[in-house]
């Protein structure tokens, strides 16, 4: 037997299965508990403290003392001693540069002046105001020199070999040498040597100020002047 159904009837057909699988599905719905938010808190939210940033340490390499980057000052050049390497009288420096060569600067004079000695010879600085004079090491000496601070230069003067050392005596602008052969001096005003010929060993009386040197020997008074840079004689009375 065949069955014919009409469209109409298909359609409620689907309407009621639609009304049946809605149903299901609220009930399952309403079968399962409700999500619950938490409950609102009445303590006061914590404030947390701001991270505390730190700067980077300054690096100071090991054994070096940090300096200004532009220093303008002896001072600051050298804070420990407060004098100048090499600075063997106000404004005068003088550098060793081998057992026999030395330089010397001078703020009046300007430039770098040097000095080498003869062989088997060095020599040894002794400093007053505005002279260094030097002393001669060796078994045998030639020559002596001295550094004038108002000329800026050596100057080295020859005498009759004498058994070494041979050293000086120093006011503020002279020097002089007493030697076998008699007494040498030397003046930085006048950048000039005076000899004194005397017959050692014979009694005489050396004396001296800044400024003069005086010696008496043989019934003559000798003169040496740090302005005139030279001997001048005179026989005493009654002699």
């Amino acid at each position: 037997m065949t069955v014919t159904r009409s469209r109409r009837g298909w359609n409620g057909a689907l309407v009621a299965v639609a009304v049946l699988v809605g149903l299901a599905l609220s009930s399952t719905l309403d079968a399962q508990p409700p999500t619950l938010a938490p409950p609102a808190s009445n303590k006061p939210s914590e404030v947390l403290p701001s991270p505390t940033v730190k700067p980077a340490p300054r690096f100071v390499p090991p054994n070096v003392t940090p300096q200004p980057a532009n220093p303008t000052t002896v001072e600051t050049l050298v804070p420990d001693t407060g004098a100048l390497p090499f600075e063997q009288a106000p404004g005068i420096l003088i550098v060793p540069l081998t057992p026999r060569k030395i330089a010397g600067y001078s703020a009046e004079g300007g430039g770098w002046k040097g000095y080498e000695a003869p062989e088997r010879m060095q020599v040894s600085p002794i400093a007053g105001e505005k002279i260094v004079a030097f002393a001669s090491l060796a078994p045998e000496v030639s020559e002596v020199v001295c550094f004038s601070g108002p000329r800026g230069d050596f100057h080295r003067h020859g005498i009759t070999r004498s058994p070494g050392p041979v050293e000086p005596s120093v006011t503020s602008c002279m020097a002089w040498y007493q030697i076998p052969a008699g007494i040498v001096a030397y003046s930085a005003l006048t950048n000039s040597w005076g000899d004194l010929p005397i017959k050692f060993p014979q009694q005489c009386e050396v004396h001296h100020t800044d400024m003069l040197l005086t010696v008496l020997a043989d019934g003559r008074l000798h003169a040496f002047s740090a302005k005139t840079g030279r001997w001048d004689s005179v026989e005493l009375n009654g002699r």
